[in-house]
């Protein structure tokens, strides 16, 4: 969302601007054609009866003027209700604090447009006990939080926030917000309520942009966005339209309340770009889920995303794409992830995980997980999709780098990855993993050995593509995991030692995952494996 302003009789009027560069060159030529447009707080004195300043600035927004602060003055303001459209209010750097565990600061009503928030401190007083403290609440109707139906065009930009409360900003229902270059610390999760701990929180809202931002987690902090559904007010649920990018989020210090901080959560959203982002630590990077609806067309790339927390009675992420939470199973769709640096020494920390999403690329990211029990890639019952040119790199104790599990995943097209110093360079977790007309464009290799006493093995099967190798009067049938299909002819032979001095391909079947083979000796009788000492190794496209 882009937006600018224009100078009127003591207001500011809210246009509508699609170019950003252009946006930017109108608000630097207004900006102090707004300011001197505004009325100082000066104008309106504290009286000797009020305990704080909230009278005199309710004061001055009945005045009908922008409203402009003084530089390095603090005011204390509890529960300020902006109920006008085309209001700006420039802080000029002062602070807003509270005087109560229980006050916001300032509320924007629903039915208020064009609202713009420049330029404060906030510091509120909350304690964890109240989930209500936020430093910026923009509310709903109540009953629909549906499209146009309450506040619009609200922007905050360059303000700081200090801590002390719930919720930096939380919006429900809002049709276009922008928050940017915005910087915080502190906020508080309440654990009775479940709820707390966000920077930015938005519920059922469109057209958003959250973008230049820096914040930094307290012990008290779970999220720095989280992209919400509104699920205490009927209707369509779906967020449409929101773009997170070039934000730095330092979850480091994430206390791990609830062990599930993720950095940046998006739930049900139709259109969701998340991008050039800087995440250091928290119980996960991005995750984002179907829950209210299906979340449709979604873009990840170009994040760094780095130094991840392990939880370990649940495994962790980077970037993950998840069930939703709710009774109703929906499926995502279209969901590409790319061009992503993601890195973490954490024990159970995945780089992506993909579950239940119909239609997905994975492309050209950058993966380094150096935990016990990780995966550089994971395919959780998924259909439809791209994985290629991505760079899975682990260590001596990463178990596996692309990772196949859950029930059926199906019509996936795996190109070149570069998988390296993992256990298993590829994986299917457990026997009902099955990948359902998939082709893998690369080729994989294993070996067998027999003692020729009726044991054989497979070794150097990085991938784990072989399931058995079972000895028959011709040679010997090697059965295949559900996810590789052998082609005839694709099979390459080579005999390393024993009694056996050629082989050929006798069959494939592609439906029972089977290659069979005809092994001889050098009279061309046909030998059985498992009484014949041999060793040969194999090279397969599936």
């Amino acid at each position: 969302m882009a937006k600018a302003w224009a100078t009127g009789v003591g207001v500011a009027r809210y246009f509508t601007a699609y170019d950003a560069d252009a946006l930017r060159q109108n608000v630097t030529e207004h900006s102090a054609q707004l300011v001197d447009n505004a009325i100082s707080i000066l104008s309106f004195p504290r009286q000797m009866s009020e305990i704080d300043d909230t009278a005199r600035f309710e004061r001055a927004l009945e005045s009908g003027w922008n409203l402009r602060l003084e530089k390095g003055k603090e005011y204390v303001v509890n529960n300020l209700h902006i109920d006008k459209s085309n209001f700006s209010l420039f802080g000029n750097g002062a602070k807003l604090s509270t005087s109560s565990p229980t006050a916001s600061s300032i509320f924007i009503d629903h039915g208020c447009s064009n609202i713009l928030i420049e330029e404060i401190v906030f510091q509120g007083l909350a304690d964890g006990t109240n989930d209500n403290p936020a430093a910026v609440n923009i509310l709903s109707n109540g009953t629909s939080a549906q499209r146009g139906t309450s506040a619009s065009n609200i922007e905050i930009s360059y303000c700081t926030f200090l801590g002390g409360y719930v919720f930096s900003v939380i919006a429900t229902g809002t049709t276009g917000l922008e928050i940017h270059h915005c910087k915080g610390t502190g906020n508080f999760y309440v654990p009775s309520a479940s709820a707390g701990g966000y920077f930015i929180l938005t519920q059922t809202c469109y057209d958003v942009d959250i973008h230049h931002n820096e914040f930094v987690a307290k012990a008290n902090d779970r999220h720095a966005v989280y992209i919400s559904c509104a699920g205490d007010i009927t209707g369509d649920q779906a967020n449409e339209n929101v773009q997170i990018h070039h934000n730095r989020f330092d979850w480091r210090l994430a206390g791990g309340s609830t062990g599930f901080e993720t950095c940046v959560t998006a739930r049900t959203t139709r259109g969701l770009f998340i991008n050039n982002n800087f995440i250091n630590g928290g119980y996960g990077g991005i995750g984002i889920s179907s829950s209210h609806g299906s979340l449709i067309n979604a873009d990840i790339h170009d994040n760094q995303i780095i130094n991840i927390h392990s939880n370990l009675s649940y495994d962790r992420f980077c970037i993950s794409v998840s069930r939703g939470d709710k009774a109703t199973v929906y499926r995502s769709k279209s969901v590409k992830i790319h061009n992503n640096q993601l890195s973490s020494i954490s024990n159970r920390v995945h780089g992506i995980v993909v579950t239940d999403v119909d239609g997905f690329e994975i492309q050209n990211n950058d993966t380094n997980v150096m935990g016990s029990g990780s995966f550089g890639l994971e395919i959780v019952d998924s259909t439809d999709g791209i994985i290629g040119g991505n760079r899975l790199q682990g260590n001596a104790t990463a178990r596996t780098g692309l990772m196949y599990a859950g029930n059926v995943s199906s019509d996936i097209i795996v190109t070149p990855n570069k998988i390296t110093n993992f256990t298993y360079r590829e994986e299917v977790l457990g026997a009902s993993a099955d990948l359902v007309n998939s082709t893998h464009q690369y080729t994989r290799s294993f070996s067998v050995t027999s003692s020729g006493s009726g044991s054989i093995s497979v070794s150097n099967d990085i991938d784990l593509i072989v399931d058995t190798v079972t000895s028959t009067f011709y040679g010997c049938d090697i059965k295949f995991k559900k996810v590789y299909k052998p082609k005839q002819g694709d099979a390459s032979i080579v005999i390393s030692s024993g009694s056996i001095s050629r082989m050929q391909n006798r069959s494939a079947n592609a439906l029972d995952n089977v290659l069979s083979l005809n092994l001889f000796d050098s009279s061309s009788t046909a030998l059985p494996l498992a009484t014949n000492a041999a060793s040969f190794r194999i090279s397969i496209n599936t």
